[in-house]
């Protein structure tokens, strides 16, 4: 059995997002957001200046709207009614000119607009007019919780890849309590258990799920927790060496069809004694 989202349960999705438009009077719903859109479409892309949007009109009709760069790539992947392109960005013509024809060329140049970003984000630069600000006539309205609500709650298919991704997860943080010692850079540790469960995942798994991320794979870190550092939460790796006597603070994952668990544990390099033992508890 393959590990990814069913086109069955995309479209009981869409429907879910159909129902609750109808709710709200929105005439259509314009998406943004990476994780929003592959919810919807199973279409997993990195992100960058060139804005990426899809509407999804009351009927149920999904426009995905790319640069031409990601043309080929989205009519392989993305799950859709329609894909839409323009040609760059920067260019002569700003292309949330052209996402915005595309509105009106669907009928919706005076209609109830929900969105989760107003035009797109300002990442790697990007710099553009609200999609608001170039199609006046329109009524938009905030609709992030729409689909954002639907995803808080997982469903069978969902809770079957999280725990394809928990198995992995606690595969990967063993190696890395196999591999620590003292002497070495905490680097060496996470790289050869990442490396080994990402290498282990793939021969699996291969062809049975879909890569979603730039790094996809399972792996285990410290994050530059490490002695006195394990006391800064979320913080980022130091290239320290492990000593005895260390406290570490791990994480761990692994990434299945865009879904993951965290597994994070606090160790202790050696035999710990009678007042760390206190603390911990």
């Amino acid at each position: 059995m393959k590990l990814i989202i069913s086109r069955k349960e995309l479209d009981y999705r869409l429907e879910k997002v159909i129902s609750s438009m109808e709710r709200n009077g929105l005439d259509a719903l314009y998406i943004v957001s990476r994780a929003n859109i592959a919810y919807l479409t199973n279409f997993f892309y990195i992100p960058t200046e060139r804005p990426l949007a899809l509407t999804v009109l009351k009927n149920g009709e999904r426009i995905l709207i790319v640069p031409r760069l990601e043309y080929e790539h989205a009519e392989e992947y993305a799950y859709v009614d329609k894909i839409v392109y323009y040609m760059e960005y920067p260019d002569e013509t700003h292309p949330i000119y052209r996402i915005r024809d595309t509105l009106v060329e669907l009928g919706l140049s005076n209609r109830r607009i929900g969105f989760d970003v107003d035009g797109y984000g300002h990442i790697y630069g990007y710099r553009g007019p609200r999609l608001s600000e170039v199609l006046r006539e329109a009524k938009f309205i905030y609709a992030r919780d729409l689909i954002e609500k639907l995803r808080m709650v997982k469903r069978e298919e969902e809770i079957r890849l999280m725990r394809e991704s928990a198995k992995w997860t606690i595969y990967a943080h063993r190696l890395l309590q196999d591999y620590i010692q003292p002497g070495i850079y905490e680097d060496e540790v996470s790289l050869a258990a990442s490396t080994e469960a990402t290498l282990a995942m793939i021969r699996a798994l291969k062809g049975l799920y879909i890569p979603t991320t730039a790094y996809p794979g399972a792996h285990a870190t410290f994050r530059g927790q490490i002695g006195r550092h394990s006391y800064y939460p979320h913080s980022i790796t130091q290239h320290f060496k492990i000593k005895k006597g260390d406290l570490l603070v791990t994480g761990a994952g692994a990434n299945i069809s865009g879904y993951s668990v965290e597994l994070e544990r606090t160790l202790y390099v050696g035999e710990p004694d009678s007042n760390i033992i206190k603390f911990f508890r």
